[in-house]
């Protein structure tokens, strides 16, 4: 597999933005209430991301769409969210953008965590 292109934003992403992770677990459920969890593979706890750009001009907006249109939802690319200092591979499955007006957009995206070797 070919090395990820990083992604360069005109601008960082909001410090709205947000982080969560869901742990991928085995569930096997009894009767009475019992329950037994397992972790499902080796990389168990990857980063959900919702990185926000809440004004930028046109031309950054287009920058940013043109980049995740790129990969459409399958090519992985590296970035490093702040505040952390780990560059991680993602992939972006959805974006949104809203223009505010004649000058400005706001763009919202999805991004999952992947370990692609």
């Amino acid at each position: 597999m070919s090395t990820p292109i990083a992604f360069v934003p005109p601008l960082a992403p909001s410090r709205t933005s947000s982080q969560a992770r869901t742990p991928r677990v085995l569930l096997a459920q009894y009767g009475d209430g019992y329950e037994q969890r397992l972790q499902d593979g080796l990389n168990t706890r990857g980063l959900t991301v919702t990185a926000i750009w809440g004004a930028l001009t046109h031309a950054d907006a287009d920058t940013i769409v043109a980049f995740f249109e790129a990969r459409a939802g399958v090519e992985p690319f590296t970035y490093t969210m702040p505040p952390s200092s780990t560059n991680r591979r993602w992939v972006c499955s959805e974006w949104t953008r809203t223009e505010i007006d004649d000058l400005a957009s706001s763009i919202t995206a999805a991004w999952r965590e992947v370990f692609d070797i």
